[in-house]
C-alpha cells in the first residue's frame, strides 16, 4: 500500500476478537494504513476489557504494518479522566470565580452584612470588594472600588457604607455553575491538575505499551477540550445583559491567575474582579480584555501544551481539535479563548466537520440538529483557519487533520463525501479522519458508518473515494504554501468589543 492520508475513528464497544480484526482488515484493504481507537462507547475503559481489546487491535495493526492512535478519554470532550479524576483527585477539578452581590444605600454607620449564607458547600471567599454604582444600574465609578475583604469575620462583613448607592461584591472560589456536561472535568488552566489527567490516561497507556510508542502507536487524539464555564458558544466577561441582569456567569480560575492579572493590569485583584461582570468604562473593558488574554494563554500552555510536551517526550504525537463552532474558538464557554494559542501544543492543526458544511449554505445561518449554525464561518472560515495554523507553526509541518463526515446520517453517500473532501482540501486540509468505523451491529450513533459489518450498500465503492482522497492529500502535503494575502485573526479584537469576524475577509478574498 502507498502512504495513506486517511486516519478514521474506530469505535469500540467490546466486540469479539474476530469482529475487531475483520474491521481492521477492511480498512487495510481499502486504502487506510492507520486509525484512531475511540474509547467513547467502550463499557470497560481502563479496565480488563479495554486492555484486552487494545492488545488485539495493536497486535493486528502491527501484523499488517498499520499505525494506531488512541482517543484520550472515555468520553468527549477530553478532560474527564474516565471519571477517575473526580474520585481520585477531586482537587484537580475545574475551578471558577463566582460573583454574588448585595446592594446598599449609604450612609450606613455600624452596618453589618451576613455573607456566609451566600457560600455553598466547598466554596471559599476570594475577595470582597465594594464599588459605587452609577445611577443605580450596573455601571461602576472606577475610582470608588475598594477591597474590604479584611472586614469579614466569621461570615459577617462589618462595613460602614459611605454615602451613595454601593454594591458589595462577594467573589467565591467554586466548582459549581459551569456547563453541567463537563462539571467533573479537569481544570484546564492549572498544570498540576492537568498532570493528574495525564497520569490517569496517558501514563496508564504508556506503562502497558511503552515498547510500541513511536512505532505502532503513533500518538493520541484529543477531542474538543474547552473551558466549559457556560453551555454557550457566545460567552465573554461583561455580557451582563445576555443573562437578564442576574449574572449567573462563572469564569475560569486557577492559582496563578491572580498574579498574572495583577502583573498585566498593575492593580490588586480585588479592584479588578468586579469588571468581569459589570462596568462600562474603558478601564472595565481593559480588565476584561486582560482576563481573556491570560486565560487563553493558560489554556494553551497548561492543558494542550502540557499534554503535547508529555507526548513528544514519550516519542509520540498529539493531534485533535478544540470547539470551533459558531466562532466559539475566540470565546469562553464551549470555546478555548484563542484558536491559535490553544492548538500550539499539538503536532498538527485540526478541526472537525460534523453536519455543519453543506453545498448551498454559504452565508447567513441554518438550523440543524446541532444548533443554529453560522454558515459564513463554517463554509468560508473554518477549514482556512485550521490550515493556516499548519503553515504558521513549523512543528506542524503543514499538516492539518480534519474529522469529517460524522453525523450527516445515512443520506450522506460517496457523492456528498467527495464534495466535502474537495471543499476542505481546496482550503489546505491534507489529513482526513472519517467519522466513523463502528463494528457494532446496526449502530444508530451518529451515522454513517463506512463498513457497518458489511451492511453499508456503498462500501463496495469506498475504495474509489479513498484512492481519490489519498491522491489529493498527497498533492497537498510536504510542500510550501505561498500566500499572497494575510488575514488578521480577530480574537483579540472581539475581546475588545469591536470586530469583524475573519471569515468575512476570507470570503471576499476567496
Amino acid at each position: 500500500m502507498n502512504k495513506s492520508y486517511i486516519r478514521p475513528l474506530f469505535w469500540q464497544h467490546g466486540e469479539p476478537e474476530a469482529v475487531l480484526k475483520e474491521e481492521i482488515h477492511q480498512m487495510f484493504q481499502n486504502g487506510i494504513d492507520s486509525f484512531i481507537v475511540e474509547s467513547r462507547p467502550h463499557p470497560d475503559y481502563l479496565s480488563y476489557g479495554w486492555w484486552r481489546d487494545l492488545d488485539i487491535i495493536i497486535a493486528e495493526a502491527k501484523r499488517l504494518g498499520m499505525k494506531v492512535w488512541i482517543f484520550d478519554d472515555s468520553a468527549f470532550p477530553s478532560g474527564y479522566g474516565a471519571g477517575k479524576l473526580k474520585s481520585l483527585y477531586p482537587e484537580a477539578g475545574k475551578k471558577y470565580v463566582k460573583e454574588a452581590h448585595i446592594d446598599a444605600i449609604g450612609p450606613l454607620d455600624g452596618s453589618s452584612f451576613r455573607i456566609r449564607d451566600w457560600l455553598k458547600q466547598d466554596e471559599k471567599i476570594i475577595r470582597v470588594t465594594a464599588a459605587r454604582r452609577k445611577g443605580n444600574y450596573e455601571d461602576l465609578e472606577d475610582g470608588s472600588l475598594v477591597d474590604i475583604t479584611s472586614l469579614e469575620e466569621d461570615g459577617i462583613l462589618y462595613w460602614d457604607v459611605p454615602e451613595g448607592a454601593w454594591r458589595i461584591f462577594l467573589f467565591l472560589l467554586t466548582g459549581n455553575g459551569g456547563e453541567e456536561w463537563t462539571k467533573d472535568y479537569v481544570n484546564p488552566i492549572d498544570r498540576d491538575c492537568v498532570d493528574r489527567f495525564i497520569q490517569i490516561i496517558y501514563e496508564e497507556h504508556y506503562q502497558r505499551y511503552k515498547e510500541e510508542f513511536g512505532t505502532v502507536i503513533q500518538g493520541f487524539f484529543s477531542d474538543e477540550p474547552r473551558f466549559g464555564n457556560a453551555a454557550s458558544y457566545h460567552m465573554h466577561p461583561g455580557d451582563w445583559t445576555e443573562y437578564g441582569g442576574t449574572a449567573p456567569a462563572v469564569f475560569p480560575w486557577s492559582r496563578r491567575l491572580p498574579e498574572l492579572l495583577e502583573a498585566e493590569c498593575g492593580e490588586d485583584i480585588g479592584k479588578l474582579l468586579p469588571y468581569l461582570w459589570c462596568g462600562e468604562s474603558g478601564h472595565a473593558k481593559d480588565v476584561r480584555f486582560a482576563y481573556q488574554d491570560q486565560v487563553s494563554r493558560l489554556f494553551g500552555t497548561e492543558f494542550i501544551g502540557r499534554i503535547g510536551e508529555w507526548c513528544r517526550a514519550h516519542k509520540v504525537k498529539l493531534i485533535g481539535h478544540v470547539v470551533e463552532d459558531n466562532g466559539a474558538h475566540a470565546r469562553l464557554g464551549y470555546g478555548c479563548g484563542h484558536f491559535f494559542r490553544a492548538m500550539e501544543g499539538m503536532d498538527a492543526s485540526g478541526l472537525d466537520v460534523v453536519y455543519q458544511i453543506w453545498p448551498e449554505y454559504t452565508q447567513g445561518r441554518h438550523l440543524t440538529p446541532f444548533g443554529y449554525l453560522d454558515s459564513y464561518f463554517y463554509y468560508w472560515g473554518l477549514p482556512k483557519m485550521a490550515s493556516s495554523l499548519a503553515h504558521l507553526d513549523p512543528k506542524k509541518k503543514g499538516v492539518t487533520v480534519c474529522e469529517i463526515f460524522g453525523a450527516y446520517g445515512w443520506q450522506e453517500g460517496l457523492k456528498l463525501m467527495k464534495w466535502l473532501t474537495d471543499h476542505v482540501c481546496v482550503r489546505g486540509i491534507n489529513r482526513l479522519i472519517p467519522h466513523a468505523f463502528s463494528p457494532k451491529e446496526k449502530d444508530e450513533d451518529c451515522p454513517p458508518h463506512f463498513y457497518a459489518r458489511g451492511e453499508n450498500p456503498q462500501w463496495d465503492y469506498f475504495h474509489v473515494w479513498s484512492d481519490y482522497a489519498n491522491r489529493l492529500c498527497a498533492l497537498l502535503s510536504e510542500g510550501q504554501h505561498i500566500a499572497d494575502a494575510a488575514v488578521l485573526y480577530h480574537a483579540e479584537a472581539e475581546w475588545g468589543g469591536e470586530y469583524e469576524p475573519f471569515e468575512i475577509a476570507v470570503k471576499a478574498l476567496a
